[in-house]
């Protein structure tokens, strides 16, 4: 048998070259990491401030287009004006001639606009190139209140305005202790105000028959125009009121003569005596009394 035996120095230069070989590896692992890293790191911060120059460059481009003289306001048109000045409206507005169209605040104008007591509704459109178009809803005088003084107010009981004279159009309004200022509520007209829409909408009287309406604690005493016919009616269940008003008018008994009615009670329709004065002209405002007429 021949035996062959392997020399030292081989076997040691065997060992050396792997060591070194590991060692090289090992260093590898640790920087390679670290380069691709920060190469990413580096293309992602270019790409931001690509995208935020690009960015930037499409704002002044916008500005520079919403900024042409070719857009801007040209003609402010107000449509809808009964009462109104348009001229005042837009100046309420707070808009301009020259300002860009694509710049205005719709919604901003239109709160403007709100503002006005007569103006229930409103809407602000642009119409490009160059027209802003308001069109306007008013309130409508629905009745006047009286105390010291005179003032419109519509279905809601807006105070629309306080005219020096009241020119006799409406409904007045009497028996309320404080008129409010413009664009304000005039609740204690409220109550009133729903009493007048329940009787036209009965379809007795129409509302050009209806010469005042006074508030009483416990009643609301209607007057109509010509026979001065005085309704009285509760201060809760108005239909139900009109309901026996219509009735009664349907039977054949109502007499636009007379003194008045009181429908205060249910199923029934009481008429009113007629009053005099210390000097026997008709005269007062009778609380429930008379025979009963159905």
């Amino acid at each position: 048998m021949r035996i062959t035996r392997k020399k030292p120095g081989r076997v040691r230069d065997r060992s050396v070259r792997k060591t070194a070989v590991k060692r090289k590896s090992r260093s590898g692992i640790k920087i390679r990491p670290l380069i691709v890293r920060s190469w990413w790191a580096f293309r992602g911060a270019m790409a931001g401030s690509l995208v935020l120059a690009l960015l930037y460059a499409g704002f002044l481009g916008v500005e520079k287009v919403i900024s042409f003289p070719s857009l801007a306001v040209k003609a402010i048109e107000v449509t809808g004006c009964r009462g109104v000045d348009p001229d005042g409206l837009v100046l309420l507005s707070g808009m301009r001639l020259g300002d860009p169209l694509l710049k205005v605040d719709l919604k901003k104008v239109r709160a403007r606009l709100l503002s006005h007591p007569v103006v229930k509704n409103v809407s602000v459109v642009r119409e490009l190139p160059g027209t802003l178009r308001i069109t306007i809803e008013e309130r409508t005088p629905a009745a006047a209140l009286m105390n010291r003084d005179f003032a419109l107010v519509d279905e809601e009981g807006i105070v629309l305005s306080h005219p020096a004279s009241y020119s006799g159009n409406y409904p007045v309004i009497t028996g309320i202790t404080s008129i409010p200022e413009e664009g304000k509520v005039a609740h204690e007209a409220v109550a009133a105000l729903e009493v007048l829409r329940e009787m036209i909408s009965s379809g007795f009287p129409d509302g050009g028959r209806i010469s005042e309406l006074r508030i009483s604690p416990d009643r609301f005493l209607v007057s109509l125009t010509g026979s001065g016919t005085l309704l009285v009616l509760p201060r809760g269940n108005v239909p139900a009121a009109m309901l026996r008003l219509s009735r009664f008018v349907k039977s054949g008994h109502f007499d636009v003569r007379a003194p008045g009615y009181d429908l205060r009670f249910e199923g029934r329709v009481v008429a009113l005596p007629e009053r005099t004065v210390a000097n026997g002209s008709p005269g007062g405002i009778p609380f429930a009394g008379g025979k009963s007429n159905g």
